[in-house]
């Protein structure tokens, strides 16, 4: 955890803290290498730190983010620009080669369910 509160810090200054007890105990069993983590917190609880931040972390793998709207994309576009952070948006005609080693990766929730995203996945 302290490597990701490093990263914390130079995202948002050296007095971030993180928004809520969920979002720091989300953070210590992403950091920790938990696999799959379901979170579900309030507005403004911080759940795009929660992609935004582990992507950052050296040795990180891909990270995979599922959009329940595809309006959102703009959205979460912008705050992988903000923060340095090489982002991509998956679609049908996606390269595999291009995306694999992307830090990021953002999928429509009615995508992510699609045969080709799974091989691309596997």
């Amino acid at each position: 955890m302290e490597q990701a509160m490093e990263v914390l810090q130079r995202m948002y200054g050296l007095n971030a803290q993180y928004r809520s007890d969920g979002q720091e105990q989300a953070m210590k069993h992403i950091v920790a290498g938990a696999g799959q983590v379901l979170t579900i917190l309030r507005t403004s609880e911080g759940k795009s730190l929660l992609y935004l931040l582990p992507c950052q972390l050296l040795g990180a793998g891909t990270t995979v983010v599922i959009l329940p709207l595809v309006v959102l994309k703009d959205e979460v576009q912008r705050r992988c620009v903000d923060a340095g952070i090489e982002g991509h948006v998956w679609d049908a005609e996606s390269e595999p080669d291009q995306l694999h080693s992307c830090p990021l990766i953002m999928v429509a929730v009615e995508q992510a369910v699609w045969p080709k995203f799974r091989n691309f996945l596997n």
